[in-house]
């Protein structure tokens, strides 16, 4: 579901595909109640992040890309609410 609540907050699942193997991503968590966080990324697979220093609201996903011969890649993920 897309509803983040207290008990999962502190390790929210994310998953990360398409990333080239000589590719770096940096993946930033934002909310529209306040903050962000990054989580830098060398490898697809899937991982966890603590949304616990974030405001309640719509949390979206924005990702940016670059590998060894300097190409670069935007975009964005699944949006969830954070409602604890």
């Amino acid at each position: 579901d897309s509803l983040i609540n207290a008990a999962e907050r502190a390790a929210v699942a994310f998953t990360m595909t398409g990333l080239d193997a000589d590719a770096i991503a940096s993946l930033t968590f934002s909310s529209s109640g306040g903050g962000s966080l990054t989580r830098t990324l060398s490898e697809n697979g899937t991982g966890a992040i603590d949304l616990s220093s974030l405001g309640d609201g719509a949390i979206t996903v924005s990702v940016a890309a670059s590998d060894a011969a300097g190409n670069t890649a935007t975009g964005s993920g699944a949006s969830a609410t954070l409602d604890t």
